[in-house]
């Protein structure tokens, strides 16, 4: 399996690359450095993720574990939001998951 990071542009930071995995969830923590094992800067950054599936390279799914800091609702329609450390936000329909 390999994981990019990338930046808010895009922009791949660093590649990991992990042995064969079980069907389903995998777990995996980022260090916060680059290819040249440099601290990247404060940003957003996100994960692409591809696989060997049946002999061919194929997209996996990527999903993040963050700490919920508060809940609100939204003036416009009273559906829950939730904020995350790092003060993003996200409306409560699009989780997928919540575990401890």
């Amino acid at each position: 399996m390999k994981v990019n990071v990338l930046n808010d542009n895009g922009v791949s930071v660093r590649e990991l690359i992990y042995p064969a995995q079980a069907a389903g969830d995998f777990a995996l923590k980022w260090d916060g450095k680059d290819a040249n094992g440099k601290t990247v800067a404060n940003g957003a950054y996100t994960f692409s993720a591809t696989a060997v599936v049946q002999g061919s390279t194929a997209p996996v799914n990527v999903n993040s574990l963050l700490k919920v800091t508060a809940v609100s609702s939204s003036s416009v329609d009273k559906s829950l939001i939730l904020e995350f450390v790092g003060g993003k936000t996200m409306p409560l329909a699009d989780v997928t998951r919540i575990g401890v």
